[in-house]
């Protein structure tokens, strides 16, 4: 593999304006993905953060504003942010992709000046936990249509809604009845047709499908450079690459290790996801959990 420059960037669209932190600062990111999750995290720790950022972070995102908030002492607040990954190939091509988009949960300072590191801890979707609606579907509506109902209430817009089931145009009445906050709806979703459709969220889109739509096979990510060695574990494989944007979950993947060669033969599929970002360490690396098909 040719080597190539490194783009990572976190960006928190705070009120004033997008805040963007880039290669030039030192950025540690931890992401942990899972297959067909309703919630994903990320640990994001920056130093050389400028003053006024770190403390309109600090003051909104601490400990004890988390535990004043979780008690009802005070209204949550949500702060929109992005982690972009890739690479500028070595004919000048920028390939990175938004690999993470949630809201800041909260902040902490994890070393004190010179060096002062801050650490922050931020979920998908964290605003739907809390986000009540009072306004039910209409009585009587398709599957389709209530999905899109669904995605309208956690802030998706129709381009970021995927629904593709069997059931689109079942009729589904007296819809929502006993929901009342927005985090509950994939679940919701699900126990209309349970176990045979699939309601999870990913890289910012709401995605309703048949279970066994879920997986392509024809798109299925071919994988041969390794760091370290790929390994057996007690729910199929575990293995550490390169960031690689195309390794997604519930994906197909094959193998073709030197050291481990009895991986070699059939897929398999991505489970977890665990990527470790840098700007100035080593480490630029996905961390993936994956099982045979069933």
């Amino acid at each position: 593999m040719a080597l190539r420059k490194r783009i990572l960037k976190v960006t928190f669209h705070m009120p004033a304006g997008d805040v963007v932190f880039d290669e030039s600062t030192n950025l540690k990111v931890h992401v942990k993905k899972d297959c067909m999750s309703s919630q994903n995290r990320a640990v994001i720790e920056i130093g050389n953060m400028t003053e006024s950022v770190r403390q309109e972070l600090l003051s909104e995102f601490t400990a004890f504003n988390r535990r004043k908030t979780a008690t009802g002492q005070k209204s949550p607040a949500y702060l929109d942010m992005e982690i972009t990954a890739g690479y500028i190939e070595t004919d000048g091509k920028d390939t990175s992709t938004v690999i993470y988009h949630g809201q800041v949960v909260e902040c902490g300072i994890m070393s004190s000046p010179p060096n002062m590191v801050v650490r922050i801890t931020c979920y998908t979707h964290q605003v739907d936990k809390v986000s009540y609606f009072d306004q039910a579907p209409p009585f009587e509506m398709n599957f389709k249509e209530l999905v899109y109902w669904a995605g309208d209430k956690m802030g998706f817009d129709r381009a970021h809604v995927t629904c593709d089931t069997s059931h689109d145009n079942d009729s589904i009445n007296n819809a929502a009845r006993s929901i009342y906050t927005a985090g509950d709806l994939p679940l919701y979703l699900e126990q209309y047709f349970y176990p045979d459709v699939a309601a999870y969220i990913d890289d910012n889109f709401l995605i309703v499908k048949d279970r066994y739509k879920v997986l392509n096979p024809s798109d299925t990510v071919h994988l041969s450079d390794f760091i370290g060695m790929p390994c057996w574990n007690e729910w199929g494989v575990e293995f550490t690459t390169f960031f690689d944007s195309s390794i997604k979950c519930a994906q197909a993947a094959t193998l073709n290790t030197v050291l481990n060669k009895s991986m070699n033969d059939g897929q398999w599929i991505v489970m977890s996801i665990d990527y470790e970002l840098t700007s100035r360490d080593a480490a630029f690396y996905c961390h993936v959990l994956a099982c045979p098909p069933a």
